[in-house]
């Protein structure tokens, strides 16, 4: 769930920024 983290700023954002890593 590191990708959560790094996109707490923008839920949209986190998956254009981390597609694969969000998903773990």
């Amino acid at each position: 769930m590191s990708g959560f983290a790094v996109g707490s700023h923008s839920r949209n954002e986190l998956h254009v920024t981390n597609g694969g890593a969000a998903d773990e």
